[in-house]
């Protein structure tokens, strides 16, 4: 599959950088003159909103096109096997969805609201994306930090999702792939002589719905660790080490459908389950500890699963009781959070739609058999890993 691309823009706009959100927001607002009505070519509204539908889709689309590796200051907490894939332009099993592309531009107009707030406020915003540039083995890592307040700290924002941004308002710390990111651009400000000593992560929801907090989260002064710095030059020294050798490194995660595995945009290739050999047995001796430990954990997971959902259940039950969704339990804190869930009655769908919206997924499943009195018994465990004909 090859990289996404944007679609070319529609003549009137070819003047406007399809990449620049803030050129293009300052030239809307610059427009001095509405049109009357009847004073322009008249168009059916059908194809008011194709244009409409087509004019989002291209934006998302050229934002989420991969553009050319380059070691950067972003990347910094990123996976080490990704971004190898990337340096070595492999091309991306798993390209974005355009809707991703919209919210990473809408997370840029929210850089602009957040700024208006601060100097609105008062506070000694400075407000420009300053370049940094530190050298390495094999160039130079590159970035843009955001802001810098007070000429003390540097801030960067990020949007993050519902689950994100309330795990970082449960944990008051960063996401773990944002603490090296903010770092490394107080590692580059040290370089250039800039003042900054500390960083912050002003986080906002850009998802509604119930949680923890609806307001910006801001992350604890996240004072400057030089040898997290010295790690982040070390990920790019071993990517290229990787990428010259023409070898992949090892994948630090291990759990496809989690975070940060399920959103990569080589996923399916880094799981890919389609080509491995079926008539030959290898010998995994070196991970004996592992399975034998995953089946002791596999075994007390069982035991305790209806205890969990039965001790769950009384709490619960309580807070409903008690009409309320949080509650407190000693020095525990309970919150009962409520997410809505679609899902498609199949009764209701005709048989000929189900069958053309059927998608076929290839599931590995994972079994290990325990040797013991001359008896079996098998513990299993299911990934899913999308498979090359899937639909």
């Amino acid at each position: 599959m090859t990289t996404s691309t944007a679609p070319a823009p529609p003549a009137s706009a070819a003047a406007v950088d399809p990449y620049d959100v803030r050129e293009m927001v300052h030239r809307a607002l610059a427009q001095l003159a509405i049109a009357a009505p009847g004073t322009v070519p008249s168009m059916p509204p059908e194809e008011v909103r194709d244009r409409i539908l087509e004019a989002f889709i291209s934006r998302g689309i050229g934002n989420t096109a991969l553009a050319d590796y380059r070691p950067r200051a972003s990347s910094a907490g990123g996976c080490g096997r990704a971004l190898t894939y990337h340096r070595l332009g492999i091309a991306e099993t798993d390209p974005l969805d355009p809707e991703v592309g919209l919210t990473l531009e809408l997370g840029t107009l929210l850089h602009v609201y957040l700024d208006a707030v601060l100097v609105e406020y008062g506070l000694p915003v400075e407000i420009h994306e300053h370049e940094i540039r530190v050298p390495f083995a094999y160039g130079e890592i590159t970035g843009r930090f955001d802001r810098s307040i007070g000429g003390t700290t540097i801030v960067d924002y990020k949007s993050a999702s519902r689950a994100s941004f309330d795990l970082m308002v449960e944990t008051n710390a960063p996401l773990p792939s944002y603490r090296p990111q903010v770092n490394f651009y107080l590692h580059g400000a040290k370089r250039h002589a800039m003042p900054y000593t500390h960083g912050l992560v002003v986080a906002y929801c850009k998802d509604p719905g119930v949680g923890a907090e609806r307001t910006p989260w801001v992350s604890p002064p996240l004072p400057y660790d030089p040898e997290l710095a010295h790690h982040t030059v070390r990920l790019f020294e071993d990517i290229e080490r990787h990428a010259r050798a023409n070898h992949i490194p090892e994948r630090p995660y291990t759990v496809a459908h989690e975070f940060p595995c399920r959103g990569c945009r080589w996923r399916s290739r880094c799981w890919d389950i389609t080509t491995l050999a079926t008539n030959r047995v290898v010998d995994l001796g070196d991970l004996e500890d592992v399975a034998t430990r995953y089946d002791k954990v596999r075994r007390q997971v069982a035991t305790l699963k209806p205890e969990q959902d039965s001790l769950g259940g009384r709490l619960k039950a309580a807070l409903i009781d008690q009409n309320s969704v949080a509650g407190t339990a000693g020095g525990l804190d309970l919150h009962l959070h409520r997410y809505e869930r679609t899902t498609v009655d199949p009764d209701l769908v005709p048989p000929e739609v189900r069958k053309t919206a059927g998608k076929t997924t290839l599931v590995g499943q994972l079994s290990v058999t325990r040797r013991k009195d001359g008896k079996t018994e098998r513990t299993v465990a299911t990934g899913r890993a999308r498979c090359a004909s899937e639909k």
